[in-house]
């Protein structure tokens, strides 16, 4: 596996001068701000923290983190909250290298720092001034949960700074490489368990970590293709594992760019093996990201290259994608055909959705500026439920509602600038210099963010 790692960071394709000359400026300021701020100990364990050894060995934690992110809620420890493999190794990667985050952070844009800085305010802010609810019996309803999730805030927000800059000066390659792996095997066991559901095999179910509610575990997903169940791989729910799938798909057709031989043969083979298990997720959302994402980014790609007859072909086509989302959202049943699910079940499942999004509205009023508290939003809804009783909590269905509930108005506005600001660095990289790699990363960034919104 080490040697595999290795070859993976050594390919290095052509690097951006202006991004380099960029990176090297921002690297002088540091060290400028260091040696001008702080005393001469504390720049010795500064240099010692980010010596060349050290952020070897953070890069190759990033890259474990980044090929096991399919292990959502397989191997998993549980200490109360659910420790993910890819969670413990990013935390491994901060602690190991942490001079690389502040580096990371000072190469983006400058309101992108405002913005996160702010957001972990606002957040701190909601957890000082709410009232954190609890169930007793249950850890992951206790008094520690604001913590928890204030943390896990913390923990992202050290991420994009550390693989920033981990990478200031190195090529993508051996990260999106690493995910395209993950995404690869995510998709061949998905494959495998819609066949171990179907005809009684071994490891149909392998995740031990509680679903949503905190309670029980397992359980079917509903009817799928051929008579089979719709699989999850190693994922709380279907529609997660389509949306996993649809931000690596574009990385995984990047990687046979970039291989030969044997390893592009198996790079096509992963790629179709994604392609079925995004079919066996019976995940019309799932379909729409890839479809968006994919299409508006070569529309930006063909446009950017000067290409007008691609260009007018492609920008047809994102219209036309960009439009049908309309009557999906209004009308699940007209989908019902495409994705093999009846159109009462459907309906039942967006009612359910649609209900939640109220109940969250009503308690939002109580607190709409800075929210209860960050983690509150799924103790805050059983509670209106009525179901503290078994101990079960109940989930937002998303970033806006979880966001409105835990940190209010403030919150949403702060995560909105966040995830636009992160389009927008993407949208701008393509346009100015459009190339396979910064397609692929659009196109899986925005599969992300789409997800995310919905």
């Amino acid at each position: 596996m080490s040697s595999i790692l290795h070859a993976i960071s050594k390919l290095q394709p052509p690097w951006d001068e202006a991004d380099d000359v960029r990176a090297r400026q921002e690297k002088m300021e540091i060290d400028g701000f260091l040696a001008a701020g702080v005393g001469s100990p504390v720049r010795e364990v500064w240099a010692l923290w980010d010596a060349p050894q050290l952020q070897q060995w953070s890069r190759w934690l990033i890259l474990a983190a980044a090929g096991a992110l399919f292990l959502e809620r397989a191997g998993t420890i549980e200490v109360g909250y659910t420790l993910t493999i890819s969670y413990v190794l990013i935390v491994l990667a901060s602690m190991t290298n942490a001079p690389a985050v502040l580096r990371g952070w000072r190469i983006l844009p400058s309101w992108t720092r405002c913005a996160a800085a702010a957001l972990l305010a606002a957040y701190l802010a909601a957890l000082l001034s709410g009232h954190q609810a609890e169930f007793a019996g249950l850890s992951r309803a206790s008094g520690s949960r604001g913590l928890i999730y204030l943390s896990d805030l913390a923990l992202g927000l050290c991420v994009v700074g550390l693989v920033a800059g981990l990478w200031e000066r190195r090529s993508l390659r051996s990260l999106v490489m690493a995910l395209a792996v993950g995404g690869f095997l995510a998709a061949a066991y998905a494959i495998y368990q819609w066949l171990a559901l179907r005809f009684g095999l071994p490891f149909g179910h392998v995740n031990n970590a509680a679903n949503s509610d905190g309670v029980s575990f397992g359980g079917s997903q509903g009817s799928g293709l051929f008579g089979g169940e719709r699989v999850n791989g190693t994922f709380l729910e279907p529609h997660f594992l389509a949306a996993y799938l649809a931000a690596m798909i574009p990385l995984g057709f990047l990687t046979t760019r970039w291989v030969v031989g044997r390893l592009r043969r198996l790079a096509w083979g992963g790629v179709v093996m994604m392609l079925v298990a995004l079919l066996l997720t019976i995940s019309a959302p799932g379909w729409g990201e890839l479809a968006l994402a994919i299409s508006t980014a070569s529309l930006l790609y063909v446009v950017s290259r000067g290409w007008v007859l691609p260009t007018a072909a492609v920008a047809m086509i994102t219209m036309a994608i960009w439009l049908s989302v309309i009557p999906a959202l209004a009308s699940p049943q007209l989908v019902s055909p495409l994705v093999g699910r009846s159109g009462g079940e459907l309906t039942l499942t967006t009612a359910f959705r649609t209900e939640t999004w109220r109940a969250v509205l009503r308690l939002w009023a109580h607190n709409p500026v800075l929210g209860a508290g960050p983690g509150q939003s799924s103790v805050l809804l059983a509670t209106a439920h009525a179901v503290p009783g078994n101990g079960a909590l109940i989930s937002s269905q998303g970033i806006w509602a979880a966001a409105l509930l835990d940190g209010g108005v403030i919150a949403v506005g702060l995560w909105l600038m966040l995830l636009g600001g992160s389009i927008i660095i993407g949208v701008r990289a393509l346009w100015r210099y459009p190339t396979g790699l910064r397609w692929a990363t659009v196109a899986a960034g925005g599969a992300a963010v789409i997800d995310v919104m919905i």
